[in-house]
């Protein structure tokens, strides 16, 4: 689903706000914008929602090893695992179907780029970055890391905002 759909315009935006704004339970409303987003995210291909919940799974613990660790070498070594593990997603989703034409290889396999791939993985490095950099501490609460990333509102389109820029809004 895109921002320009009809039924993104008519339906699925005017339902969301006013259906979130009936809660007065922000941790309840928060459940809701997460399947909000899930739902705005499987639009156009529901397969590519594993793909996503997978990559927030990974940089949610990967965040609580991150902020675990004591030596800074095994740190920055864990760091540069995530950064490489994020962009191996993100380039063989892009690139996959690039380099096969390239090499002239054929094959019936065709990869298609998820929507917000790139996004959602510089929103995840980002905060990586952050904790490793001591701006946040890792988030607890996995229903609010999952709405930072996959936030519906700026998934597909951006901006990608650093998460200790967000951090107060999930609770206010």
């Amino acid at each position: 689903m895109v921002f320009t759909d009809l039924i993104f315009l008519f339906c699925f935006l005017p339902f969301s706000v006013l259906l979130t704004k009936q809660i007065r339970n922000i941790k309840l409303q928060n459940i809701l914008l997460v399947v909000f987003s899930l739902l705005f995210y499987a639009w156009s291909n529901p397969i590519y929602v594993v793909l996503l919940i997978l990559s927030i799974l990974w940089n949610y613990f990967t965040a609580f090893e991150l902020e675990a660790q004591d030596d800074e070498k095994t740190k920055k070594i864990l760091l540069i695992v995530s950064v490489v593990v994020n962009l191996f997603i993100l380039g063989f989703y892009k690139y996959t179907g690039f380099l096969m034409d390239i090499l002239h290889i054929q094959s019936n396999l065709k990869i298609a780029l998820p929507v917000g791939l790139s996004f959602f993985t510089f929103s995840e490095l980002s905060y990586i970055f952050d904790v490793y950099n001591g701006k946040s501490k890792p988030q607890k609460n996995i229903i609010l890391f999952t709405l930072y990333v996959s936030f519906f509102g700026k998934i597909s389109m951006g901006p990608i905002v650093s998460y200790h820029e967000m951090e107060d809004q999930f609770t206010n």
